[in-house]
């Protein structure tokens, strides 16, 4: 079912998850700078998911291999034309405070 533009509202996530394969998982919030600690410390390729539209990693540590997802100016600003092109009622987005803060530079008001 369609709804007008005005009805839809798209959620953007600055966490950034960390899950360790092995016996435990775990979730575990992230800044854009820890993201980017971490792949300088652990030698780790920061990817981009072409279909996803968002940057990620993965490295090894303690034998464990590890992911993480986090929203870079790049991400957001795929996110962020997503919401100018469907022409909808806005965005909206938690855990501020830990966004690379590029973002704010794509937003009208920070320009």
């Amino acid at each position: 079912m369609h709804q007008p533009p005005f009805a839809e509202l798209f959620a953007v996530c600055f966490a950034r998850l960390r899950d360790t394969v092995g016996e435990q998982q775990q979730a575990v919030t992230r800044s854009a700078d820890d993201a980017v600690d971490l792949a300088k410390a652990y030698s780790a390729h920061l990817e981009w998911d072409p279909v996803d539209r968002t940057a990620w990693m993965y490295f090894y540590r303690d034998d464990e291999r590890e992911w993480i997802f986090y929203t870079d100016v790049r991400t957001f600003k795929e996110r962020y034309a997503l919401v100018k092109d469907r022409e909808l009622y806005g965005f909206a987005s938690w855990v501020l405070g830990t966004e690379d803060p590029g973002i704010w530079y794509l937003l009208p008001s920070h320009k």
